[in-house]
């Protein structure tokens, strides 16, 4: 959190759209051979096909049980939990459309799932470090203080780094002592 508030409150403004093309540009180039991949196996492998269908059987009772997931649910799915209510509970936190089908209906509810919400805690901290870095000099007071506050974190990791060797050799040795 620190560290994305800190990078983005620390650069120039005007760079700060440029950048944000560039991931655009990044992002839908990924995605568009994510997608390409994707098309390219379905139509060699062809699920659904009598092979797959022991497999498939299965999943259709689940969803029938449940209710069919409707895509603009997950898209505002999405949108809500890039924008939470409650940063604090977005730690813990996500937002979920439940399903639950009583006799031929079937009823929709906004659920607190398990998990943290890390979309909408990096919008929060990307809008809050561009905010401080629009602002600039009149908020040099929270930008020394992320900074102190960075340093701090970063301080830290690296001393438990030190550490880690020794508890992971520790959870190896626990592990191999409690087999038969």
């Amino acid at each position: 959190i620190f560290s994305v508030v800190l990078a983005l409150s620390q650069m120039d403004s005007s760079h700060a759209s440029r950048l944000g093309l560039m991931t655009l540009a990044y992002y839908t180039t990924t995605a568009l051979i994510a997608a390409s991949i994707g098309i390219f196996f379905i139509t060699t492998i062809q699920p659904g096909t009598a092979r797959h269908l022991a497999h498939s059987a299965k999943n259709n009772s689940q969803m029938a049980s449940t209710g069919s997931i409707e895509t603009m649910d997950t898209v505002l799915d999405l949108l809500r939990n890039m924008f939470p209510d409650n940063i604090f509970k977005a730690t813990f936190k996500r937002v979920n459309t439940q399903y639950e089908r009583n006799g031929t209906n079937v009823s929709k509810e906004l659920v607190d799932g398990e998990g943290t919400n890390i979309l909408g805690i990096l919008v929060f901290c990307m809008s809050f470090g561009l905010v401080t870095s629009w602002l600039g000099n009149q908020v040099r007071v929270v930008i020394d203080l992320f900074i102190g506050l960075d340093a701090i974190i970063r301080g830290w990791i690296n001393a438990l780094m030190w550490f880690a060797p020794v508890g992971i050799f520790s959870l190896v040795c626990g592990n191999l002592l409690g087999v038969d």
